[in-house]
């Protein structure tokens, strides 16, 4: 695909390697990195290789829950390679992340057969 990015904090990048793709990862600069690589089956097989990029602020996440990622087709998806809102999954998975101040409480009411939480 030919892509070259430098993800930011509060950056999320969601490839789709579809009927394949090459792909590497490395930190850029000398601070330490810390990120989470989740991987997904889709629902629908030789899908065409994309990827998507979406920023959310700690301030968007400061104390709430906010959906990262979301199934194509779900509320407020946008299929776009750049834009607002979940980047697209082609599989049924919902990602949210939050920014929680210690002591905060906050619920979340789950959906489907599992559930993940990382902290």
């Amino acid at each position: 695909m030919g892509n070259t990015e430098v993800l930011k904090r509060g950056d999320l990048q969601m490839t789709s390697a579809g009927t394949g793709i090459s792909h590497s990862e490395k930190a850029y600069g000398p601070k330490q990195v810390h990120f989470l690589q989740i991987w997904s089956l889709p629902h629908t097989s030789r899908l065409t290789p994309k990827y998507f990029t979406r920023h959310f602020t700690d301030e968007e996440k400061k104390n709430k829950w906010v959906r990262i990622v979301a199934p194509v087709g779900a509320e407020d998806v946008l299929d776009s390679r750049e834009g607002t809102g979940p980047a697209p999954v082609h599989s049924a998975l919902t990602l949210y992340a939050t920014l929680a101040d210690k002591g905060q409480k906050l619920e979340q009411a789950l959906k489907g057969k599992k559930a993940y939480v990382h902290v």
